[in-house]
């Protein structure tokens, strides 16, 4: 069990660091806000360094960035990040940069829980990607991908389970309203463990289940399956 930390750490680790995230979709207050597309803002990119110092940044029409600490289940914003002070030309990007500016101001401190949701490149037409999406204790979270296409061409999931790695609960949130008729759980062998998880107030509780890595199989009453690894601490 100790070897399997050990890589589940490194693992994430070469992951959130070596990747050229862009940033897919946010939600804020409740709302789900999607990323601008113009000539001024095409794509927002999120770059995280291992460096201890400066190694988190983000850009919209402005530069954002600061000192971030990683451990194998959070993000810590231990800084207040530094902006620069350039208008946007659109009043549409004024106001999404503000929005997604906040988020991390506004959790200066606070313990950003994050998962990782790998996107299947068989049956997705975007080719495959990983996506990150990271959490705030309030449910706000900000979601972006590895894939090297447009926010305009990638396909977004319906829903995130988070956090992950998990305690004893599962939290699924849905950008659509699209009923889930049945979750199934599988381990890393393969071996179907539950059916039908039941569902309460879009959570799932499993204080029973052991440690490791598992697989959360998720069926949609239009037939959509999508299949997400989750880590049981």
């Amino acid at each position: 069990m100790l070897f399997s930390s050990i890589w589940i750490v490194r693992a994430q680790q070469e992951i959130l660091f070596n990747n050229p995230w862009r940033l897919l979709d946010m939600r804020i207050d409740g709302e789900f806000i999607n990323v601008p597309s113009n000539d001024e803002v095409s794509i927002v990119p999120l770059e995280l360094l291992e460096q201890p110092e400066d190694n988190f940044s983000s850009e919209v029409c402005n530069w954002i960035g600061g000192s971030m600490s990683f451990d194998v289940s959070s993000l810590i914003i231990l800084e207040e990040p530094v902006v620069t002070l350039i208008e946007c030309a659109s009043s549409e990007n004024e106001l999404f940069e503000s929005q997604y500016f906040n988020f991390f101001f506004e959790n200066i401190g606070v313990e950003l829980e994050y998962e990782f949701t790998w996107v299947d490149p068989i049956i997705e037409s975007n080719g495959g990607a990983i996506h990150l999406q990271i959490v705030a204790p309030n449910g706000d979270y900000v979601y972006y991908t590895n894939n090297l296409l447009t926010t305009q061409d990638l396909i977004k999931p319906d829903f995130h389970l988070f956090p992950n790695p998990f305690h004893d609960r599962i939290t699924i949130l849905q950008e659509r309203n699209i009923e889930i008729i049945s979750v199934l759980l599988y381990d890393v062998n393969g071996r179907l463990l539950h059916d039908t998880l039941e569902l309460e107030n879009q959570q799932i509780l499993l204080p029973s289940l052991e440690k490791g890595i598992y697989f959360f199989q998720i069926i949609t009453v239009d037939g959509r399956i999508k299949t997400i690894p989750m880590i049981k601490k």
